[in-house]
């Protein structure tokens, strides 16, 4: 286990990184074929045959089905009062009120559920990161430019008052599997990498944020590029440590964990298990509910 309360620079996330990607490789090949039966594009004949194909939909129907069977139950907060007596139960009931609505609010700023997605990648691929909670910038009150029209500032004005009352500063989401990599044998992960894409212009007001903050801080420069051109990034967690670097090489900015622990949860189906006299893999424990049916379905088509 690398010691993660050092400081991370470039080498030290990119080992990681290399590392986790030998890890995790039989399982990303293994979840890109189940896709290809879900998504109905799966191969039928040896290529170059000319023969007709006829893919059934039985796969995106049995894991349709299975995931709005999970739906149906919602996620509960709990809390237990903290003492005896009626203002000690009244105190934890409207902590479990307040708790929910976050939960719901936050689930429905994102453009999927992210409790659907857990419960759609549990279900094909077998595995399930919950990503959260995150937390967003309050929206800062505009000040009055140089030069500026009247009218356009009482507009930012406006456009202000606007985000604050909606403003929600804790956010979760389901994120894609494809890109992230955790400890496999450890529920609560010591560490996290993930790769993600921003636009340019996001990144270097990221960046610049950052450098005013941070003398070892990089600003990320557009130069040439176009806006909204997406650059890929990698983010790396650890209890000590929050970095982002440039896939191409360059760390970007290295800070504190505030939090305190990595923000990425994951967990498994529970449809895998060890096998016997052999060394054990992320791709035995992570089973989706295609695994086993791959023959049968190239044999209907």
């Amino acid at each position: 286990m690398p010691n993660l309360e050092q400081r991370p620079d470039e080498g030290f996330i990119a080992n990681l990184h290399g590392q986790m990607e030998k890890v995790w490789a039989s399982c990303r090949q293994k979840w890109s074929k189940n896709w290809t039966y879900y998504d109905l594009t799966f191969p039928v004949w040896p290529e170059g045959v000319p023969w007709p194909v006829h893919r059934p939909g039985d796969a995106a129907s049995t894991v349709d089905h299975a995931v709005d069977s999970l739906m149906v139950y919602d996620p509960k907060i709990h809390k237990k009062p903290a003492g005896e007596g009626d203002i000690h139960e009244l105190r934890a009931s409207n902590c479990e009120n307040f708790l929910s609505t976050c939960l719901r609010l936050a689930s429905d700023r994102e453009m999927i559920s992210p409790y659907r997605q857990l419960a759609w990648s549990l279900v094909t691929y077998g595995y399930a990161v919950l990503e959260g909670p995150r937390t967003l910038k309050e929206p800062e009150e505009p000040k009055k430019r140089a030069g500026e029209p009247q009218e356009l500032f009482e507009y930012r004005q406006e456009v202000y008052q606007t985000e604050k009352k909606s403003w929600l500063p804790i956010r979760h989401k389901a994120p894609g599997l494809q890109e992230i990599y955790l400890d496999p044998f450890r529920r609560q992960s010591p560490f996290a990498i993930k790769t993600v894409e921003m636009y340019a212009n996001e990144l270097m007001e990221l960046t610049q944020e950052k450098v005013s903050k941070r003398r070892n801080a990089r600003l990320f420069e557009l130069g040439g590029k176009d806006p909204y051109e997406k650059i890929k990034v990698v983010e790396f967690w650890s209890p000590f440590w929050h970095a982002l670097m440039e896939s191409n090489g360059g760390v970007l900015f290295v800070e504190k964990n505030l939090l305190g622990f990595v923000p990425l949860l994951h967990c498994y189906s529970g449809w895998g298990g060890e096998p016997s006299g052999s060394e054990v893999g992320p791709e035995h424990l992570a089973k989706g509910i295609l695994d086993n049916i791959h023959d049968n379905l190239r044999r209907d088509a």
